[in-house]
């Protein structure tokens, strides 16, 4: 019988390689909500501690007293809060600048060359690992803040990061999968070709087997 022809990619790859796509999208869309999200906390605890915005942020219940002595410190929660975002948005430039890159062109200007070199920069970066650590980073800082501050910080800052995290496992782990029926796809097409070998030498052989039994009769 004639060697299989090997099959093209099985449809469950096909919906893995949608699946990463999907959970990728999903991804950066949250992870920019945590980046924003830090970037308000930095300008409110910075900027608008003792305003009406950081008094309606933090609690009315407070002293003035208390709101004073506490603006210096709140700039430094701040600063940190600006860290994290910084983290977080470098790590969605980087998916970025990795996604432009195979798509890059002969620049025609010297900011067109820049701008590649840029991009070329940051792409070298692994942004899933930046990301794996500033997103871990603000999850233990809302559970420290849930514990000392108030609940509503484990709700505001921890569960947004919790869920970018899954999600981040999750393209991982699906992206995995896709490789591993890749791999597979792979071996079932190196077997086919190998049968489709094997096929081709066994013709050959009975062939040879023929034109010599020929030979011989003839030789009678």
């Amino acid at each position: 019988s004639p060697p299989r022809r090997p099959r093209g990619p099985s449809p469950f790859r096909s919906a893995m390689c949608t699946c990463v796509c999907t959970l990728r999208a999903v991804g950066h869309v949250l992870a920019a909500v945590v980046a924003v999200e830090h970037v308000a906390f930095f300008v409110v605890e910075s900027f608008l501690f003792t305003t009406p915005v950081g008094r309606a942020v933090f609690g009315s219940g407070i002293g003035d007293e208390v709101f004073a002595a506490c603006g210096v410190p709140m700039q430094n929660m701040g600063a940190y809060n600006a860290l994290l975002a910084c983290g977080v948005l470098w790590s969605l430039f980087g998916a970025l600048a990795t996604a432009l890159q195979p798509a890059r062109r002969r620049p025609g200007t010297q900011c067109g060359a820049i701008v590649q070199y840029v991009l070329a920069v940051i792409a070298r970066t692994p942004w899933r690992h930046t990301r794996f650590f500033f997103l871990a980073c603000v999850f233990v800082a809302g559970i420290v803040g849930g514990a000392t501050v108030s609940i509503t910080v484990l709700a505001v800052q921890s569960a947004p990061a919790a869920v970018a995290l899954a999600l981040l496992i999750g393209e991982g782990v699906a992206v995995e999968f896709c490789a591993g029926c890749s791999d597979a796809d792979a071996s079932h097409v190196d077997a086919a070709t190998a049968t489709a070998g094997e096929h081709d030498n066994s013709v050959r052989r009975i062939a040879d087997m023929i034109d010599g039994e020929d030979v011989d009769v003839d030789s009678d």
